[in-house]
């Protein structure tokens, strides 16, 4: 089941379907009178570039060590608060862009209608375009072709409204079955935060605002049948058989001064906004002149191709084929425990994944993905998440990000800690902060984002294979391992997870060099080995264990937001993907446990086109929790791995890739 349903518009924007193609989003509430278009854009973020590093902590890091060790926990409190908080609170805050509104009437003078028959919302997952229609009794004479001039006529209305991924603009295409039935009036809302809004031509407005990064939203239309005008900041349709309303967002972080001195510009703010609306008219101008059909086609093409590189069926054909299912059934928990249910969750977290998949270096804008409706929100204070092991899979990956994020840590780590190497704490922005965020509460004074980085660019080579990306990276992993060969000889007291990460950044180090074959001085990798046996004897965890992917749980729990994007899908796809493969690579070989933990739902199934380590595509399908078919098969025209270890219900096998496919069943004992 690929399409999810409502039999009424949406009462909050949790309740909205959200579309997106990594840098736009938008969350369309399908209102029939009054339609509200919530925008977000990558780039779109509070402030430019803030030095956050405190220098006063580093001189308070022996006095916080020596109440731990005393159990002066009060002190220890105080201390982070008065010197390890930033000189500034928070690192900029990803904001939404604001909202396009759209008033559509009977015809111009009348009423707007407020009542429908016939509604019904609906998100294709497979072609990332929501939908809305419904029918609206006009008593108003119809065109005298189709009605002699009658009074009263019933007119069905639709909306599409999608992300385009060839055109990079967002589309709104609005229909109608009656000729001159379309009448609208549509303007942009930001609130307070608003520096200009106006008429830039007869069929285009726009909206600036400097108060953050500068940015332009700007909506042009284009109809058929009928006349576009405008009148102050609003546009304005009269009389349309069909209409189609493009909108981009552009901010100055894509000007290439902008970008390179972090926002701290000479340049008037008011400037930079005129140049982001150069920028995005060009963009609508290119749109516009197409034809919609082919940009639908074309983004249709685009979108599903992405989308179905990974399919799951749960429940039977003939039910995949029935009806559509409806959000209010869902949320009832009628269906929660059925594989339909499930197979729908999965479906929704793959689409969520997809629409926030990047093309550009800003990965995951937000902490809980792309959409975000605040100025002021937890998600958007949170930034983006360095915890890249959630969702490095099939991301684009993101080396200028990296390397902003390593210029700044330089530095964190020498004004914050007065040591060597890079260091960064767990969440960053688009200008990669790495000072710590207000309200830094924890009885701990160690920046872990760094390791979390590190982990990810090693995560990122064992699933792609791609010795360049790892190679022009591993100057971080160097520089973080300088950091904390420093910070271990400060004797500070460290919890037993802090203990496990450190060692796991010092095993990525030598394992990366071993994948490179690079020729570290061999002091270095001493030091690294050393560091890591020295780390792991001290805690209960298996000497040399790599990073492993939790279990999935007995059952899985769909739906506990409701509808809402507001977490990032990649982790719930993880989580749920793990029940049914989990897959390692070490020592040239990708080790795969198949079926580890089946929730009751997911007895039987099939899962077509996962990416797993060693850049290698994985078909299983399963019955009442046995293997029925599986085999495994490797990216055409790329590097992979040649050597594989299957393990299924507890004891594992060997085998080696024969023109590039593997059937695994082949591999295993004919007794299984």
């Amino acid at each position: 089941m690929k399409t999810i349903c409502s039999k009424s518009p949406a009462q909050n924007w949790d309740q909205a379907f959200p579309v997106g193609n990594g840098r736009l989003g938008a969350m369309v509430w399908g209102n029939p009178a009054h339609e509200v278009i919530q925008l977000n854009e990558e780039s779109v973020w509070s402030s430019p570039f803030i030095d956050r590093n405190n220098p006063s902590c580093r001189k308070s890091l022996s006095k916080i060590n020596a109440f731990v060790k005393e159990g002066r926990n009060a002190e220890v409190q105080d201390l982070l608060h008065t010197c390890f908080n930033p000189v500034v609170k928070n690192h900029a805050m990803y904001q939404t862009a604001g909202e396009f509104h759209i008033d559509f009437f009977l015809a111009e003078g009348a009423v707007p209608y407020s009542e429908c028959s016939g509604y019904k919302r609906s998100l294709d997952f497979e072609t990332g375009v929501a939908n809305t229609t419904f029918t609206s009794e006009s008593p108003l004479p119809s065109t005298a072709i189709f009605s002699g001039g009658r009074r009263g006529s019933s007119i069905e209305y639709y909306r599409d409204v999608f992300v385009s991924q060839t055109q990079d603009v967002v589309i709104i295409h609005i229909g109608a079955s009656t000729p001159k039935s379309i009448h609208l009036r549509a303007r942009f809302d930001r609130g307070n935060f608003t520096t200009k809004a106006l008429a830039l031509a007869d069929d285009t407005i726009a909206l600036q605002d400097t108060h953050g990064i500068p940015f332009t939203l700007m909506a042009t239309a284009v109809c058929s049948g009928g006349r576009v005008k405008t009148s102050g900041s609003s546009l304005i349709v009269d009389s349309a058989d069909e209409v189609v309303i493009y909108i981009d967002v552009q901010s100055a972080w894509r000007k290439g001064s902008y970008n390179m001195k972090k926002g701290n510009v000479h340049s008037s703010q008011n400037s930079l906004a005129t140049w982001s609306s150069d920028y995005a008219l060009k963009k609508l101008c290119f749109a516009s002149s197409c034809e919609y059909s082919d940009s639908y086609k074309e983004h249709v093409s685009e979108f599903s191709e992405l989308y179905n590189q990974e399919k799951l069926e749960l429940s039977p054909k003939n039910e995949n084929d029935a009806n559509p299912i409806f959000i209010e059934d869902i949320l009832s928990k009628s269906m929660e425990k059925t594989p339909l249910a499930n197979e729908l969750y999965w479906n929704w977290c793959r689409y969520l994944y997809v629409s926030s998949l990047k093309k550009n270096e800003v990965p995951a804008a937000g902490y809980w993905g792309l959409w975000n409706n605040s100025f002021d929100s937890e998600q958007g204070r949170a930034g983006v998440s360095l915890d890249f092991l959630n969702f490095a899979m099939g991301q684009e990956l993101p080396s200028a990000l990296i390397k902003r994020i390593y210029k700044n840590g330089k530095k964190t780590a020498r004004v914050m800690f007065g040591m060597e190497g890079f260091a960064a704490f767990d969440s960053t922005d688009l200008w990669g902060d790495s000072a710590p965020c207000s309200g830094f509460g924890k009885e701990s004074i160690v920046p872990l984002g760094g390791i979390k980085i590190a982990l990810f660019i090693k995560d990122c080579y064992e699933r792609t294979m791609d010795s360049k990306f790892l190679r022009k990276n591993f100057y971080v992993i160097k520089s973080a391992c300088d950091f904390f060969e420093d910070f271990l000889g400060r004797e500070f007291v460290l919890s037993e997870e802090e203990k496990n990460l450190i060692a796991k950044l010092f095993d990525c180090a030598v394992t990366c060099a071993k994948y490179l074959k690079v020729n570290e001085k061999a002091s270095e990798l001493s030091k690294w080995k050393s560091e890591f046996e020295r780390l792991s004897s001290s805690i209960n965890e298996e000497k040399g264990a790599s990073v492993k992917q939790k279990k999935s749980k007995d059952s899985v729990e769909i739906f506990a937001d409701g509808f809402s994007p507001v977490f990032f899908a990649g982790k719930s796809l993880c989580e749920m993907n793990a029940g049914l493969v989990q897959s390692d690579f070490k020592d040239g070989t990708v080790r795969i446990e198949l079926l580890p933990s089946l929730a009751l739902p997911w007895k039987s199934g099939r899962l077509q086109g996962l990416r797993i380590k060693g850049n290698l595509v994985l078909n299983i399908e399963w019955k009442d929790g046995n293997l029925k078919a599986a085999d495994l098969q490797a990216v055409p025209g790329s590097r992979h791995a040649e050597s594989v270890c299957v393990t299924y219900k507890g004891k594992s096998y060997e085998a080696a890739f024969s023109e590039n496919s593997l059937d695994i069943l082949n591999v295993l004992p004919t007794t299984i």
